[in-house]
């Protein structure tokens, strides 16, 4: 048995395993001492496997889809809250509480421009 299965197997020994199920299905007289190892089981297993890989690839594909719903729900979101400043701008004025209230500076409460002049040292 392996020592760490909590671990995906890479697709190259999947094939590999797959490989051998298929083999074996061809070798004549195979009759395990341990009925679990059966060519009936070996198949079972493998079709389990598949299912459960299918089952998973559509769960991975539901949470992209998910998160790209949300995703674009938040944009429309923020752009809608953008909006609503704007049209609060548009009736109240740049300078309004009522745009302060939405989280904005009002335009008296910002600093007026000032051109960046190189600093000389004193030396």
């Amino acid at each position: 048995m392996a020592k760490d299965q909590t671990k995906s197997l890479s697709r190259n020994q999947l094939q590999k395993d797959k490989d051998a199920v298929a083999a074996l299905a061809n070798v004549v007289g195979y009759n395990p001492a341990d009925k679990k190892y059966s060519l009936v089981n070996a198949q079972s297993a493998e079709t389990d496997m598949s299912s459960k890989q299918d089952a998973q690839a559509k769960a991975v594909a539901a949470v992209k889809n998910a998160k790209d719903d949300a995703k674009a729900a938040e944009w429309n979101f923020h752009n809608f809250v953008l909006g609503v400043k704007a049209q609060i701008a548009a009736q109240y004025g740049f300078d309004s509480n009522e745009l302060q209230s939405l989280g904005l500076k009002k335009k008296s409460e910002k600093k007026s421009p000032t051109s960046k002049k190189a600093k000389v040292k004193n030396v």
